[in-house]
């Protein structure tokens, strides 16, 4: 049989002029007479009737009532093609066109029948059938396609597609039932969550059998589309035992061994089923099956089309997810960009990222009349003051190569004179593994500069306040033994006054040539003097006096020159000092801090003159020694044992050293990376504040560009190594003028 166009059929039913000519028809023709009887057939149409090949129409024997065969056996096909032929051959048409489907012993076919009244000598109708299958498969194919198209364009959900997909297939190749199954994940089973059935069949206990199913991989024929990821076709579904879901009571949603069908589908003749995965790889989202009541041997065209049609189907739906997954991401990273940036707004700081050419991209806040529109995309260096260029410069280009963050301060002149501070950390913005750009957070530390300068000097007055006490009993030693000194020459220079009033007596007498007997008890008088003063006592510790008196005055004196070095208000800027001096003097206020708990050693080498500020020196090294004697005090305490606090101090290169080592307990492990740290101590409460070693850190690190250290052994004492630059701190590490995006 072959597919043909209407014109040639028509071409060849006009041409029928008589029986002898009905053999050169290349279709399935017969000849009809005018009361609709069979008169002649040609060879291939006895062909196909003697095979079983032919449909009903053509399974009929010459001389036969060919109207009455139709419209007795054929159902609504027969009676079309009847009722066609009797108004063809009572003259009510001129022709007689009609496409029927048939079923083969192995396939559902299509064919077309055409009938023409014969005007020559055979009076009469010729009938030819002709086989359109192959047509109507390819059209069928088109508009199952075209289904899918439609899906897409509609935008269908997976489950509306499968559906859509499913009743084109069965409407256009005549099948009979269609379930969409879906992967229960949690489960991992295949759940029937879909049905459709041809109206005119009652296929409603296979339905619920479905619906009430829970196919593992491999179970039934969607299990076995699911597990292979492959289009499964199967026959003779009514003898054949294949894994379907039970229905039985009791065993819902479980698996056994039966027949595919239940009995009130078989009866009702489905014998072929199809089933083909929605896929994308070998992920399997859903299987949607097929059954017909007809025998089909299995169509590869179809199975290819739909294996075709189920991986779009996935792949769409993958990437409806994918692009569904990819808004709620956006929505999301919208949601977190919004608060993100309120967070930002309410930030007391500036945040601005740049990219790798030093453009802004991103900042959170502008100082007015400045708008942000008017920033990004513009180069920091519109921001920064020329002075500053070289340091921001140096710090981007440190952070985009190694990813180091770094940190300075830099000073911008005030709208009214004065000065600002901002505090600028700079740090890498990454995407993966790559550097992209820099992120600056810069607050303006003003106040809080101005707040630790005062902090600074009232930490150094209350060390002067906490070693007052020990200060006056310093000076209160001296200035005792200076008071008996000179209450003992107070009282000296009496005697030595009375002495020299009855010498002067006796040479008035003499001068005045008086009587022997007076002048004689001048002399005795004097003499008597001399006994009363002690004169040879006088003279031996009169001088002995003066001594103590001027050691006394000078000890004081050296302690209230070094209470007033200490004490010396900050200097804004660094200045060459001695440092040995100045050690001296703080040792000398700091003296009643140590005295009784231990001795003191000095080891102080040679120094030039070291820039600094030398308060800030003075109080370091106050802060350690006081903490020194506390260490040694803690360890000695209850016995009459001394510690011994040495201080060395010598020239290491470019850098001045200080080692301050004291004899006592040593610093626990556990408090080693803390003492640093602001209002850390191991002391007991009212003892300690945990704020001297941290202003030491910032004072030696910061101030100074120097660098401060420790080496501690349990139970031997701890080495406190302080480092400075003998020029001061270092030009390019000065703050320079200008601050990004603050004008």
């Amino acid at each position: 049989m072959h597919d043909n166009a209407n014109g040639p059929i028509r071409r060849d039913s006009d041409q029928v002029r008589g029986a002898a000519e009905l053999a050169t028809i290349p279709y399935a023709a017969a000849l009809l007479d005018q009361d609709g009887r069979i008169e002649q057939t040609n060879q291939i149409w006895r062909n196909l009737a003697l095979r079983g090949g032919a449909s009903a129409l053509m399974q009929v024997e010459t001389g036969s009532d060919y109207l009455s065969h139709c419209a007795r056996a054929l159902g609504p096909t027969g009676l079309t093609v009847s009722r066609g032929l009797s108004d063809l051959l009572s003259g009510l048409t001129t022709g007689f066109e009609h496409v029927y489907r048939w079923h083969s012993p192995t396939a559902l076919r299509w064919s077309k029948v055409e009938a023409r009244r014969n005007e020559g000598p055979a009076r009469g109708v010729t009938i030819i059938h002709v086989d359109v299958t192959e047509s109507h498969m390819a059209n069928a194919r088109l508009k199952i396609q075209m289904s899918v198209s439609r899906a897409f364009n509609a935008r269908m959900t997976m489950l509306a597609a499968c559906r859509e997909l499913a009743i084109r297939v069965c409407e256009e190749l005549d099948w009979d039932y269609a379930g969409v199954w879906t992967v229960d994940v949690a489960a991992w089973k295949l759940r029937c969550v879909d049905a459709w059935v041809r109206p005119e069949l009652d296929l409603g206990d296979f339905e619920r059998a479905s619906r009430a199913a829970a196919l593992g991989p491999g179970s039934g024929l969607p299990g076995r589309a699911w597990s292979t990821a492959k289009v499964q076709w199967a026959t003779e579904l009514d003898s054949a035992p294949h894994l379907v879901p039970s229905v039985a009571p009791g065993a819902e949603g479980t698996n056994m061994t039966r027949r595919i069908m239940p009995p009130s589908s078989i009866s009702a003749g489905l014998r072929t089923a199809l089933a083909f995965p929605l896929k994308c790889g070998d992920d399997v989202l859903a299987v949607v099956d097929v059954f017909s009541r007809v025998r089909r041997t299995p169509d590869h065209a179809l199975m290819d089309l739909l294996e075709v049609a189920g991986d779009q189907i996935a792949l769409w739906e993958l990437r409806e997810r994918a692009d569904q997954c990819a808004r709620v991401a956006q929505h999301e990273a919208d949601e977190a960009r919004s608060q993100l940036e309120s967070v930002l707004d309410c930030a007391p700081a500036f945040v601005i990222a740049l990219d790798k050419a030093g453009a802004i991209r991103f900042l959170n806040k502008t100082e007015a009349p400045t708008r942000r529109e008017e920033v990004i995309g513009t180069h920091w260096k519109s921001f920064v003051q020329p002075e500053g260029h070289t340091q921001v410069e140096r710090a981007l280009e440190t952070v985009l190569s190694t990813g180091t963050p770094q940190t300075y301060q830099v000073r911008v002149p005030g709208p009214h004179g004065g000065a600002s501070w901002f505090a600028n950390y700079m740090g890498p913005m990454r995407s993966g593994d790559s550097i992209t750009g820099a992120v600056i957070i810069s607050q303006d530390v003003t106040e809080a500069r101005s707040a630790q300068a005062e902090l600074a000097d009232a930490q150094r007055l209350a060390a002067v306040g906490t070693l007052a006490a020990g200060v006056a009993h310093e000076i209160n030693t001296p200035v005792q033994f200076v008071s008996d000194s000179i209450h003992f020459l107070r009282d000296a220079v009496g005697d030595v006054f009375g002495l020299i009033e009855a010498l002067r007596a006796v040479k008035s007498a003499a001068e005045e040539g008086a009587d022997p007997a007076l002048l004689r008890a001048a002399l005795e008088q004097a003499e008597q003097a001399e006994e009363q003063a002690d004169l040879a006592y006088l003279l031996e510790h009169m001088p002995k006096a003066c001594e103590r008196s001027i050691d006394g005055l000078e000890r004081v004196a050296t302690i209230v020159r070094s209470m007033k070095e200490f004490a010396h208000p900050a200097q804004k800027e660094m200045a060459p000092a001695d440092l040995n001096r100045a050690i001296t003097s703080t040792l000398t206020v700091a003296r009643n801090e140590y005295k009784y708990v231990a001795a003191l050693e000095l080891e102080l080498g040679v120094l030039p003159p070291v820039t600094c500020h030398l308060n800030e020196i003075n109080q370091v090294v106050l802060n350690i020694v006081v903490n020194a004697a506390h260490a040694i005090a803690d360890l000695v305490k209850g016995t009459e044992n001394k510690g011994r606090i040495t201080i060395r101090t010598m020239r290491d290169g470019p850098h001045a050293v200080i080692a301050i080592s004291d004899t006592g307990g040593g610093i626990p492990l556990h408090a080693q990376p803390h003492i640093f740290e602001p209002f850390y101590t191991t002391k007991e409460v009212g003892r300690g504040t945990g704020q001297g070693l941290s202003m030491a850190w910032s004072a030696i690190k910061e101030r100074h560009a120097g660098e401060l250290s420790f080496e501690t052994r349990p139970s031997e004492g701890t080495t406190f190594i302080i480092k400075l630059p003998i020029a001061g701190k270092p030009t390019r590490d000065a703050a320079p003028e200008g601050v990004l995006l603050a004008r």
